[in-house]
């Protein structure tokens, strides 16, 4: 059972990378287990964990991806560096990348 702890010692999140030019900064919320005591952070679902770049921007290149974009047209796009994107699309399994496109996204 996780309850909601007053806001202390909780700093800014740093900025994240937004579409274009656009930063996101957020406050993380720390929560502590009433059961065991130990706590956790938990970020808005806008950021990822350990990136740079928030969903937004990783969603979008695979939509990208998904429509047939290789990843040097994509990093493009989304002026972001090929390592990066390679990385993000890597990451992502063909069957899924597969199932985005017969959505229609």
């Amino acid at each position: 059972m996780w309850r909601r702890p007053a806001q202390i010692g909780i700093r800014p999140h740093p900025h994240r990378r937004g579409l274009g030019t656009s930063t996101v900064t957020a406050r993380p919320v720390r929560v502590r287990c009433a059961g065991c005591s130990k706590t956790q952070v938990l970020l808005p679902t806008a950021l990822q964990v350990r990136r740079a770049d928030t969903t937004e921007v990783i969603g979008t290149a695979l939509v990208h991806k998904a429509n047939g974009l290789g990843y040097r047209r994509i990093t493009e796009r989304l002026d972001r560096p090929e390592s990066t994107v390679r990385r993000w699309l890597r990451r992502v399994p063909p069957e899924h990348l597969h199932w985005m496109y017969t959505q229609g996204l």
